[in-house]
């Protein structure tokens, strides 16, 4: 089990996040599922009162050299990440149209549309205050004038 994902499991714990949404930081970050998973069951055992032992870092040059080139760019690995578990308990936390990047930007329309209608309205309104307010003389004759001529 590697350490720093254990550690960084244990941090994030003792800040107040949940197990799951540190494990899902992990997976964000690059880290193997497999990995993840296994320091989040050593993290459980831990806290049940377990020892947990470390695994060595590898010092072999050519299984080093064969995981620099098995991980590829932070944008691929984005796109090429297959849904399992992760997207699965995400899933049930936030509703699904939360958690697709492309949604959000639908759900944002109708409320842009309203915002920009709010705004129209607010600038109307105040544009007619102003009006009221410069040729309220003119308004005021202009009803009576009305009122008078209705009790005729």
């Amino acid at each position: 089990m590697r350490e720093d994902i254990f550690e960084g499991i244990k941090l994030a714990v003792s800040k107040g996040e949940n197990l799951q949404s540190a494990m899902q930081s992990f997976y964000n970050a690059g880290y193997k599922k497999e990995e993840i998973e296994e320091a989040a069951r050593a993290f459980q055992m831990w806290q049940a009162g377990h020892p947990v032992t470390y695994e060595s870092p590898s010092e072999n040059p050519e299984q080093i050299h064969s995981e620099i080139n098995s991980t590829s760019s932070p944008s691929q690995q984005v796109s090429e990440k297959p849904k399992g578990f992760f997207e699965e308990l995400i899933g049930k936390i936030i509703p699904s149209s939360q958690t697709n990047q492309n949604k959000p930007s639908e759900k944002e329309s109708p409320q842009k549309i309203i915002m920009i209608l709010l705004g129209a309205v607010l600038f109307l309104l105040i544009f007619a205050l102003i009006g009221v307010l410069i040729f309220k003389k003119d308004i005021v004759r202009f009803l009576t004038g009305k009122i008078i001529q209705m009790l005729s």
